[in-house]
């Protein structure tokens, strides 16, 4: 129709203007861009005209030129709802969150009942930290518009932020239901599934978001981590691989792709990653990080010094940069140079709770207890998060200097379990954040028991949850009368766990045992390929206490022999599940 009039008139405004509008819609942006600007050129005062081309402009990411054109519509008509709100949307983008805050309730003003100017709003809030005037905003939003996907799907990103999994799940399937197409919401289910230790939800959430939207390098990413987490570690790289097909530049995965092949034991593809992320862009601060760690873990510690020191020269007030100098020393037995880098950081991030544990356990180590323990009760203050607390009353350090030594070690271990039990404090799922289970009393050549229960029966109360009985979920036995022995542990391979455990595993006798090993991702090496070779069957468990404990049941082992109970918080804590008759 638009075609039929230009052909007759092609000076009119209103038929160019709105077959611009079309090719917009087809994504034909540069016939857009044209066509509207010729209507312009007839008709300079149509403020509507403007805020079109504005929208095609901001189809071809001239973000500048698009906020040209709305200043001029709003020059032309300064109630021009769309330039408002659009406006807002892009300075939201740009992250000039208080200039698009500003937009948006201009946009308000005009239209006080529209849902998108509500959500958006609520979008610069949550941008802000203002996650409840933002959550007012979103259910206003809903209010407005009960089918709103957007909303559910905003409220269940601040609900997931805040803990309140669940809650926010349940956000997230009602985005679903307005709208099942909706990928971003897909993804964000799978994450709080993860989270909620659900791996496999998690994984078939994201491959729903990218059979919608093969592109989507957020859900490649979150994919590879959950496999990560679930110690599919080759699918976790091919994840990332995958990511960084569609951006190579995307430093985040570089990262994530370099941790993967860090636990793998390929430490120079792993450190290549983390190069090529300081290529794309030197001050990532985490690529520098994530290198130094990795170092340290391969006790490279001339390596990780050299990395530290570019680093100061690229970030120097990065205070992480002090924490890994603070772990270099430690590793070369310089506690008080240490403890002078610890400080550096505080310095430099005053409020930082990690650091404060990091010191607390440094002194601990070094029996200074009343230096310690100060140093945990500044964590808490910071974040309120118990498990700080519980790390540094229960920490034993690894190295005794005397039995005196010896004594106040333990008396401290003592009375602070009671001060524990009686605050009540409960704990989600404390496999890797209690960091400590006091492995080392064993070497003070006491006997533990009394102790041990008592931290036991601390733990239980604390985490209901850790008691699991999962014999109900054993699957039926396939292979005859053998009896199937499961081997957990951190460290089969070239260990001392792993060279104890390698007669066992090659002769036991098969015609009366199946032998399956349940290790973790993490380092390879020719002892933990002898022993794979050597077992019926290997299983890589998740590095989260549920799904793992799980995996295990779904092996139906009829023994499972724990090598190490202690020397790895994760099995410590795996060992209070039933699992095995």
């Amino acid at each position: 129709l638009y075609d039929r009039i230009l052909s007759d008139h092609p000076d009119h405004p209103d038929a160019l203007h709105l077959r611009g509008i079309i090719a917009y819609q087809k994504g034909n942006l540069e016939l857009s861009v044209r066509l509207i600007r010729e209507a312009i050129r007839i008709h300079p005062d149509a403020a509507g005209y403007h805020v079109s081309l504005g929208a095609a402009l901001r189809g071809q990411g001239k973000l500048d030129a698009a906020q040209d054109c709305y200043q001029k519509a709003l020059g032309l008509d300064p109630r021009n709802f769309e330039a408002f709100f659009n406006m807002g949307n892009i300075l939201l983008g740009q992250h000039r969150v208080m200039e698009s805050l500003e937009y948006n309730r201009k946009a308000l003003e005009i239209r006080p009942g529209d849902a998108d100017v509500h959500n958006a709003i609520g979008n610069a809030l949550n941008t802000l930290g203002k996650t409840e005037e933002a959550l007012t905003f979103y259910k206003t939003a809903l209010r407005i518009r009960p089918g709103f996907a957007q909303a559910h799907n905003n409220i269940g990103v601040v609900l997931r932020e805040k803990g309140n999994l669940q809650e926010a799940l349940t956000y997230f399937e009602r985005a679903l239901e307005a709208n099942p197409g909706y990928a971003q919401a897909h993804m964000n289910a799978g994450l709080v599934l993860n989270l909620m230790g659900r791996g496999d939800a998690a994984l078939a959430r994201y491959r729903m978001a990218l059979r919608l939207t093969p592109e989507f390098l957020e859900a490649h990413i979150n994919m590879g981590n959950t496999l990560r987490d679930l110690g599919r570690m080759e699918e976790a790289c091919a994840s990332y691989r995958s990511a960084l097909g569609i951006r190579p530049d995307s430093i985040e995965a570089h990262i994530n792709l370099g941790n993967t092949l860090n636990d793998l034991g390929r430490f120079e593809d792993s450190r290549a990653c983390f190069e090529t992320a300081l290529k794309i862009d030197p001050q990532a601060a985490q690529a520098r990080r994530c290198l130094v760690e990795s170092l340290l873990n391969q006790n490279r510690l001339e390596e990780a010094e050299r990395a530290c020191r570019i680093w100061i020269d690229f970030i120097p007030d990065d205070p992480h940069v002090h924490i890994q100098i603070a772990e270099i020393r430690k590793a070369q037995g310089l506690f008080d140079a240490a403890e002078s880098e610890y400080r550096k950081a505080l310095e430099k991030d005053p409020e930082s709770a990690s650091v404060y544990v990091r010191l607390g356990n440094l002194l601990i180590d070094s029996g200074r207890f009343e230096d310690g323990d100060q140093c945990y009760q500044e964590a808490f203050r910071r974040n309120g998060n118990p498990v700080e607390k519980i790390q540094g009353m229960l920490r034993v350090p690894a190295i005794s200097g005397s039995e005196g030594f010896i004594s106040k070690v333990r008396e401290r271990v003592s009375e602070n379990i009671h001060r524990l039990s009686q605050e009540r404090i409960l704990v989600d799922e404390p496999d890797w954040k209690t960091g400590s289970t006091n492995f080392y009393m064993a070497y003070h050549g006491v006997n533990d028991c009394a102790v041990q229960k008592k931290i036991a029966a601390f733990y239980m109360g604390a985490c209901p949850s850790l008691v699991c009985n999962l014999l109900a979920h054993r699957h039926q036995r396939t292979d005859g009368n053998r009896i199937r022995i499961g081997i957990v542990s951190r460290f089969l391979h070239h260990h001392t766990i792993g060279k104890l455990t390698l007669g066992i595993v090659r002769h036991l006798c098969r015609k009366k045992f199946h032998v399956t090993l349940f290790r973790f991702p993490g380092r390879i090496d020719s002892m933990s390929r002898a022993m794979d070779a050597a077992a019926d069957a290997v299983v890589t468990l998740p590095n989260r206490l549920n799904p793992a404990r799980h995996e295990i049941a779904a092996h139906a082992p009829d023994i499972l022999l724990y090598t190490d109970i202690g020397m790895d918080t994760l099995t410590y804590f795996l060992a209070f599940s039933r699992l095995a008759p």
